[in-house]
């Protein structure tokens, strides 16, 4: 069968600048912030935490 790379939270994941942030608008930030929680939501729960913890607060806004 076909084999699929490990995929980690990292290899997912989106960063911005402070200054892109700051550019995005107010929708954008929460649909970022979103679909970060669902990703990092969903890596975690197949037992990936492979990230550094001071990640998770992008989830909360800068």
């Amino acid at each position: 069968g076909k084999r699929f790379k490990e995929q980690t939270f990292e290899d997912i994941a989106i960063y911005f600048t402070l200054e892109e942030w700051m550019e995005l608008a107010e929708w954008q930030r929460k649909l970022y912030q979103d679909v970060m929680k669902e990703n990092y939501e969903l890596v975690t729960s197949l037992g990936k935490h492979l990230f550094h913890s001071s990640q998770v607060s992008i989830f909360h806004g800068i």
